[in-house]
């Protein structure tokens, strides 16, 4: 069945009012904010001197591991470093959070076979499926943007070059929280409230990582399995000089594949 670019885009403006235009969404854009606040306050805004200070870079080793950092902290800016740093690891949790109730609200409201007597399954998943994907484009821009002001504020020398990778920062971004926001699509075709698709994504992910590693250790190699999980190639991209297929191809595939399986749990499931 063709997808009807009307009837999605409406679901995708609805998915934008219900965060913007209604008091549940702008408490959760609150406590956004007030976290982000925080990063700014007391990591961003005194970037320049924890990129210069060595008990910073040493802690960033650790957590990043053996990766070699010495790039991101030579772009020039140092909140554009820094903030990379936090939001390649922190967005995707947000996304999480964000998309955690796509249809599922619905379905336990019993709303989503009214719903669908406006427009097919495959619609509303789609629809839903990219308003989430603005949301996010748009929280992201602005965390951004905040960035460059500080920046900005503190060297007003800033270079075309600079701002060309805090582009790059951007589409890099926007790319990595997309198979999260699938996978919760996923998750949200049969899974009946909010809560328990985060509790759900959470067990499929820790306990799934279990059984692969338990069955590589005791039979065989199933790690391959790994690539499957949304973030898998985080801590190679990190550095910008990973291959294509880690920063574009591996999550535009899992998107793709999360989205199939959705459309197809969905289809099948009851409402």
């Amino acid at each position: 069945m063709l997808i009807d670019p009307q009837r999605t885009l409406t679901i995708i403006q609805f998915e934008l009012t219900r965060l913007f235009g209604s008091k549940r969404g702008l408490v959760t854009i609150a406590a956004f904010s007030c976290v982000w606040f925080l990063i700014y306050y007391y990591l961003i805004s005194s970037a320049a001197d924890l990129v210069s200070s060595p008990t910073f870079k040493d802690i960033a080793q650790q957590v990043f591991g053996r990766l070699d950092l010495l790039q991101v902290f030579s772009w020039g800016i140092p909140q554009l470093s820094v903030y990379w740093l936090i939001a390649v690891m922190l967005l995707p949790l947000f996304a999480l959070l964000f998309a955690c109730d796509q249809t599922c609200s619905d379905r336990e409201r019993g709303t989503l076979r009214f719903i669908l007597l406006r427009t097919t399954r495959s619609e509303l998943l789609l629809g839903r499926f990219i308003g989430q994907t603005f949301i996010l484009a748009i929280l992201i821009a602005v965390t951004l943007m905040v960035s460059i002001v500080l920046a900005l504020t503190n060297d007003l020398s800033v270079s075309t070059e600079q701002l060309g990778i805090a582009l790059k920062v951007y589409g890099n971004l926007m790319i990595v929280v997309l198979p999260f926001v699938a996978s919760m699509s996923l998750i949200n075709s049969f899974v009946k409230s909010a809560k328990m698709s985060i509790v759900t994504y959470i067990l499929l992910y820790v306990l799934g990582g279990i059984v692969i590693n338990l069955i590589g250790y005791f039979l065989f190699d199933i790690s391959l399995l790994f690539y499957l999980y949304p973030g898998e190639q985080i801590d190679r991209i990190i550095t910008f000089d990973a291959s294509t297929f880690d920063q574009l191809g591996l999550p535009v595939l899992q998107t793709c594949l999360y989205l199939f399986a959705a459309n197809i749990v969905l289809k099948r499931a009851s409402l």
